[in-house]
């Protein structure tokens, strides 16, 4: 009766082995899984980051093309005004010389 209590106990040890073998990976790769875990939420972190960025230097530069149309304009706006100072001064002149 000694001898198959002994067989089994020895073949009890035997399986708790690779058990535990198998379970040192299983650590392994959860650990690894939790690094990995939190690399991507670290690089997730300067993504979102850099699109608000990015969606701050859009708004940016639309804020500042406003006033850049605007400028366009009030060049425009004297460009003309000045022609129109000018020709009548021309008028004048041609008109006092002959």
């Amino acid at each position: 009766m000694t001898s198959p209590t002994k067989a089994m106990t020895s073949l009890a040890k035997a399986m708790t082995s690779p058990a535990k073998a198998m379970t040192s990976p299983a650590k392994a790769m959860t650990s690894s899984a939790k690094a990995m875990s939190s690399l991507a939420k670290a690089m997730t972190s300067p993504a979102k980051a850099m699109t608000s960025l990015a969606k701050a230097m859009t708004s940016l530069a639309k804020t500042m093309t406003s006033p850049a149309k605007t400028m366009t304009s009030s060049a425009k706006a004297m460009t003309s005004l000045v022609k129109a100072m000018n020709s009548p001064t021309k008028l004048s002149h041609k008109g006092v010389s002959e």
